[in-house]
């Protein structure tokens, strides 16, 4: 009810909410960031520091919202976008 996150799951493939990688950290879980990088060259915020995060006990909230989502995490996902779509949903924010 407080929007507590107690498990995650990265992409989901059924109908459950999804992250769109907003993050605020606290200076404390830098360190346990640190400790989980370790020998690696680079880590995924959402595959793995967050679900880190919750593991070791860590406050992680989400907030939820039904709001418009495309996940333009790659060059195609971006060319295949719906300019017009987009450009309807979001008609209110550029209204004189």
């Amino acid at each position: 009810d407080d929007g507590r996150i107690i498990g995650f799951q990265e992409k989901p493939r059924l109908k459950k909410p999804v992250s769109i990688g907003i993050l605020t950290l606290e200076g404390d879980s830098l360190k346990e960031i640190e400790d989980l990088k370790e020998g690696k060259t680079q880590l995924d915020i959402m595959g793995e520091v967050v679900p880190y995060l919750i593991r070791r006990g860590k406050r992680v909230y989400g907030y939820l919202t039904d709001a418009f989502w495309y996940d333009v995490g790659s060059i195609e996902a971006y060319e295949k976008l719906d300019v017009e779509l987009v450009d309807k949903l979001f008609s209110y924010l550029f209204d004189d």
